[in-house]
């Protein structure tokens, strides 16, 4: 992305606007009072296609502003990244690594297989959304 990685951050650490450009996610709900770092847990309720769910997720790790990692329980389940690597003053590449489970449900193993190149898509999609709405909020930057 052509922005400083703080910039970038700003964003990605502000939880309640990851509706806004995770389209899956039709919402954020905190169930705690906190709203960043490490212990914050959100309920997100989502849904791809026919598919409808709620997914727990706590904050595990909050390194501003380099990454946060978080944990998914209930129907979904497993762990995931946000990393943002430096690679000049107004460029900054960001990973984003999930590792999902789906329960029995929703079709376990074979609903992860089918299910990836899906996902896959919807989250390049969210992050191309992400920088847009950077683009929007503090106009276009050049490395």
């Amino acid at each position: 992305m052509a922005f400083p990685r703080q910039v970038v951050w700003e964003r990605l650490a502000d939880i309640a606007s990851h509706a806004s450009w995770m389209k899956e996610a039709t919402s954020i709900e905190f169930m705690t009072s906190q709203h960043t770092g490490v212990g914050t847990i959100v309920d997100v309720p989502t849904r791809v296609g026919p598919f409808a769910t709620t997914d727990r997720i706590e904050f595990t790790a909050w390194n501003e502003p380099s990454d946060l990692a978080v944990r998914h329980s209930g129907v979904v389940s497993g762990t995931g990244t946000f990393m943002l690597d430096e690679m000049g003053p107004s460029l900054t590449t960001v990973t984003w690594q999930e590792s999902i489970g789906l329960a029995h449900r929703l079709g376990g193993r074979l609903g992860e297989i089918l299910a990836r190149p899906i996902i896959t898509r919807i989250w390049e999609r969210n992050l191309r959304d992400l920088e847009t709405q950077i683009a929007t909020n503090h106009g276009t930057l050049t490395a």
